[in-house]
């Protein structure tokens, strides 16, 4: 497993310091290796973590880890990609909970919180989120006044597991999808082109 991490610094011998990351990640030095005491990395084990602290570290001095830019930019939903990734996806699906969107399909937002998502003009999509936290949640898809699309909003729905879709085609108007009771956290953008 390919671990995104970045040196940011050297810690003594038996001491544990925290980093500025979110997640946070806490290293521990142990003398010749640098261990990892905590991880709280999506989806990352200490054993990949700690392989990572040595190859970083050359094995010879500890190092304090954060997530690097690539882990960075999954946060914000920034997705590198270039059109041609996008040209066979018509079927689009999210997890949605109160701190964001996560991608789940295609591949290429897997992970990505409130990604970034390329729509073709004219073509038919199917946009499917699931409740991930039983929170109330809905989808709705606005321009950029922020308005509404053609009615491509859903109602509320609070079970966790319940899935809603949105079958559209898409247009030039359209700029973002949204959840309506937690605009701050749960938003992100399309770029449509032709």
């Amino acid at each position: 497993m390919d671990v995104d991490v970045a040196v940011v610094g050297r810690i003594r011998p038996g001491r544990t310091v925290r980093t500025q990351s979110r997640p946070p990640l806490v290293v521990g030095g142990t003398g010749e290796r640098a261990a990892v005491v905590t991880a709280l990395l999506g989806g990352a084990g200490l054993a990949d973590l700690a392989e990572a602290a040595d190859a970083h570290a050359g094995g010879k001095r500890s190092s304090v880890l954060k997530p690097g830019p690539e882990a960075a930019r999954k946060r914000r939903g920034v997705v590198r990609s270039r059109t041609d990734d996008w040209e066979d996806v018509d079927d689009i699906y999210l997890e949605g909970y109160t701190r964001g969107f996560f991608g789940v399909e295609p591949d290429l937002i897997a992970d990505v919180r409130n990604p970034a998502i390329l729509l073709f003009e004219g073509r038919e999509y199917d946009l499917t989120w699931e409740n991930g936290d039983g929170g109330t949640h809905n989808i709705a898809i606005r321009d950029e006044n922020r308005e509404v699309v053609d009615g491509l909003g859903t109602r509320t729905m609070r079970d966790r597991g319940e899935t809603q879709t949105l079958e559209f085609e898409a247009t030039s108007e359209m700029h973002e999808y949204l959840c309506e009771p937690h605009p701050a956290s749960m938003l992100g953008y399309f770029k449509v082109v032709d």
